[in-house]
C-alpha cells in the first residue's frame, strides 16, 4: 500500500500549469456537488439528484473564473464535476463484465481517472449507502480500494 501511496501522490503533485492535479481535485471535490439544489427530488425515502453532475460543472464556470486558473485547468476541474459519477456508474453489484466496464472507464477517463477515483470513494463514503444498501457499499468500497491498490 504504501508504493501505491507514493505512486498516487506523485500523479497528485504533477502540476498541470500554475497548480498541481492535488490542487485541482481539491477544487473538483468541493464543487463536486454544487449542482443539487437544482436537481433534488424526493423519491419514498430517498432523495435524488439528476443531473446535477451537468448543472454543477456548467454553474461552477463562472466561479472558476475568479481563480487564476489556466484554462486547461479549469477545464480539469470541470471534468471532474461533470464525470464524478460515472465510476459509480460502473461499480454495481452484480453487474456483467464489471472489468471489461472499468478498462473502459479506464480508456475515457485516463487523464482525469486517479481524481474520479478518489472522489467517488470519498463521495461514497460520506454518503448514506452505507446504511441504505450497506450490501452495495461494501461492494463499491471494495472495488475502488482494489483499484487504488492496483495503480
Amino acid at each position: 500500500m504504501k508504493t501505491t501511496n507514493n505512486k498516487i501522490n506523485f500523479y497528485l503533485n504533477q502540476k498541470i500549469d500554475n497548480y498541481t492535479k492535488k490542487d485541482l481535485l481539491f477544487l473538483g471535490a468541493l464543487f463536486h456537488n454544487i449542482g443539487k439544489s437544482e436537481s433534488f427530488v424526493k423519491s419514498g425515502n430517498f432523495t435524488l439528484c439528476p443531473k446535477h453532475k451537468e448543472i454543477g460543472s456548467e454553474k461552477v464556470k463562472p466561479i472558476l473564473d475568479r481563480f487564476d486558473l489556466s484554462d486547461r485547468e479549469k477545464s480539469i476541474v470541470i471534468k471532474i464535476i461533470k464525470y464524478h459519477g460515472k465510476l459509480s456508474d460502473v461499480a454495481r453489484p452484480k453487474s456483467d463484465n464489471l472489468e471489461k466496464k472499468y478498462e473502459k472507464f479506464k480508456f475515457e477517463y485516463n487523464n482525469i481517472l486517479v481524481e474520479l477515483i478518489l472522489l467517488t470513494m470519498a463521495d461514497t463514503l460520506g454518503s448514506q449507502l452505507k446504511d441504505n444498501r450497506p450490501e452495495e457499499f461494501n461492494f463499491r468500497i471494495n472495488f475502488y480500494k482494489k483499484i487504488i491498490e492496483n495503480f
